[in-house]
């Protein structure tokens, strides 16, 4: 017979068959809690990393934009158009324009590296952002003051008729350099273009317009894109820079104001209508084509021969040997070609092997009117003309037909295979940009194809290093903007 149990025999033996499973539960449970507790504090640590990380990026955005607010606050100062050291405080050195953002603040650091002789000022201006968490970020670009008349292949206030029509670039018209122009870039262009664009401004070079669009008509693609590769036709650059601030193309009158009290002073003034020749190392003027009652001067080597016409040139021609201004207070007419001594021959600039590193004549022809080329083009394809040329004044009235740089038959069909043209070696600045092809008939219409002349321009550096345009202040133009070291 089974012995019969005692009540605490039961209980030590519940005690020993569960008394170790009971310590391994706690065991268990105490390890849950730790890890729990370690993945909470690294939460809490990747919390408090993310958090410094967002921190640092939105600092660095904050930074970011306040240095963009330095560069804004520097070109607006450039709107005065006058050298950043001729400012009032003088703008040039360390930390010299300061301010402040909703996200921080900024200091501009401006420094000159013009060269010397070059009528352009020149500088870098780096703009540092901190932002209100001590993040800092720096933008630098470079500025150039860029001068009237010398600057640009071609620079106009306005692109419209007196009476609103518009002035058209087509297919037969092309610069070689920089543009720019107050005004709406109005491009007209055939059908036989390939893939329809018009070959305005050359590769490279800045095409510029305060406009925020380009006004296109004809069967071209209406992208903006007006650029041309002298290589490959189907290679197609950046759209023109649109929304551009606008150049002082009012200061070429005061240009022409100092140029005739310059000529006033040293050179030769006469009055009426005359012709002048351009002798090689002389110039002819006289009352009419065959009068044998002529003035005669030898021009000066290395320094500007100054030529003013109280009046009108009826007629310009020739070959220019040296430096010579012409400026004329009525029309300039040009009856001929007019060619630099050391430009004409195997180094023609519209030739392959041109340098015009080698070319040592110059001439500005400037008037307040207009200066006509006085040719038809029934009976010639091309007109060559190495001047630097500016008309400084608007059209006597909305039916004035000729103003700025113009074609007198600019409505005449031309003879022969292709469209003629007036070919510029050197630069072009008008007030309003004159017709030398035919006008549309209404504000928005197309020109008639095939008349007048086509227009072809070569920019011509060399001026901007003459002290004729120094202090000719065009306009700031700011390039070369990227993030660096702050």
């Amino acid at each position: 017979m089974k012995a019969e149990r005692t009540s605490w025999s039961r209980g030590f033996t519940r005690q020993r068959r569960f008394g170790g499973r009971d310590g391994a539960v706690l065991g268990l449970a105490m390890l849950v809690v730790l890890l729990v507790a370690i993945l909470g504090i690294g939460l809490l640590r990747l919390g408090e990393y993310n958090a410094v990380e967002v921190a640092k990026s939105v600092g660095a955005e904050h930074a970011f934009w306040a240095a963009e607010a330095g560069l804004a606050h520097a070109r607006a100062l450039g709107s005065q158009r006058i050298p950043f050291e001729d400012m009032s405080p003088s703008r040039v050195g360390s930390n010299v324009i300061t301010g402040t953002t909703g996200f921080g603040s900024y200091s501009v650091d401006i420094v000159d590296v013009s060269q010397s002789g070059h009528a352009e000022k020149h500088y870098t201006v780096t703009s540092h952002g901190t932002s209100a968490g001590g993040v800092v970020r720096a933008l630098q670009g470079h500025a150039a003051l860029q001068v009237l008349g010398a600057s640009y292949a071609m620079a106009n206030g306005m692109e419209t008729t007196p009476d609103g029509k518009r002035n058209f670039y087509g297919w037969y018209d092309w610069v070689d350099g920089p543009v720019y122009v107050n005004s709406q870039f109005n491009i007209v262009g055939p059908a036989q273009q390939t893939g329809g664009n018009i070959p305005l401004v050359s590769w490279g070079w800045m095409a510029a317009s305060v406009a925020e669009s380009v006004y296109y008509a004809g069967n071209i693609r209406n992208d903006n894109t007006i650029f041309w590769h002298p290589t490959d036709s189907t290679l197609w650059p950046d759209d023109p820079v649109l929304g551009a601030p606008p150049i002082n193309i009012g200061a070429c009158s005061n240009i022409f104001e100092s140029w005739r009290q310059e000529a006033m002073a040293e050179g030769v003034v006469t009055s009426g209508a005359v012709f002048v020749w351009l002798e090689t190392n002389r110039v002819r003027i006289a009352s009419s084509p065959t009068t044998t009652n002529v003035f005669i001067r030898t021009n000066v080597v290395d320094s500007w021969n100054y030529y003013l016409i109280n009046g009108t040139v009826a007629g310009v021609q020739g070959m220019v040997q040296g430096k010579v201004m012409l400026l004329a207070t009525n029309t300039i007419s040009i009856s001929s070609n007019i060619l630099y001594w050391t430009a004409r021959g195997a180094n023609d600039p519209w030739g392959p092997t041109f340098d015009t590193n080698l070319v040592t004549d110059s001439m500005i022809m400037a008037s307040p009117t207009e200066v006509i080329v006085d040719a038809d083009p029934r009976r010639v394809q091309q007109v060559d003309v190495h001047s630097a040329i500016m008309v400084c004044g608007d059209a006597d009235s909305a039916t004035d037909r000729y103003y700025g740089f113009c074609a007198r038959n600019n409505d005449v069909s031309g003879a022969g295979v292709g469209q003629p043209v007036i070919r510029v070696y050197g630069t072009l600045t008008q007030y309003r940009r004159g017709l030398t092809g035919p006008e549309p008939a209404g504000a928005s219409d197309e020109p008639p194809p095939n008349k007048g002349f086509g227009l072809h321009v070569k920019f011509d550096p060399r001026f901007v290093w003459d002290d004729l345009f120094e202090d000719k202040y065009s306009a700031y133009w700011w390039t070369q903007w990227r993030q660096v070291p702050p």
